[in-house]
């Protein structure tokens, strides 16, 4: 989950570039000014004593996938299965993905508490029983 927040912060930093700006260039700041931003708050994050990185082969993704097949059947909540980047339109306009039913299932299989997130599709799958008792919090 962390490179694809790696993935939001060059984006981010991309976006953020002034127009004239050549492609090269914008993809050199993406990746400097994105990967300031991630170091930053990956620092902070890691002197937080609840967090910790989890090894991936410790996840069961065939575990994962099922639940997530499983919500999706249960709620009937509208799934985006593509995850089209140039259908965005904001966060509170978006359909649930699948891959953000997927990070709220690896957090709940890694065993937290709380599960942070800017994307308010995600209410309509958060208080699923495969979720709970782990808290959705939407920011």
């Amino acid at each position: 989950m962390l490179t694809e927040f790696l993935s939001v912060c060059q984006k981010s930093a991309a976006r953020n570039t002034g127009i004239g700006v050549s492609k090269a260039e914008r993809e050199d700041i993406a990746r400097k000014e994105g990967g300031l931003v991630y170091k930053g708050a990956v620092s902070i994050m890691m002197a937080e004593r609840n967090v910790r990185l989890l090894p991936i082969w410790k996840i069961n993704m065939q575990n994962i996938f099922l639940r997530a097949h499983q919500i999706i059947w249960d709620t009937g909540a509208p799934v985006n299965t593509f995850d089209d980047p140039s259908k965005r339109r904001g966060f509170d306009l978006m359909p649930t993905s699948i891959m953000d039913i997927i990070h709220v299932l690896f957090a709940r299989q890694s065993d937290c508490d709380e599960f942070h997130t800017f994307d308010k599709g995600i209410r309509d799958i958060s208080s699923h029983e495969m979720i709970r008792p782990m808290r959705v919090v939407i920011h």
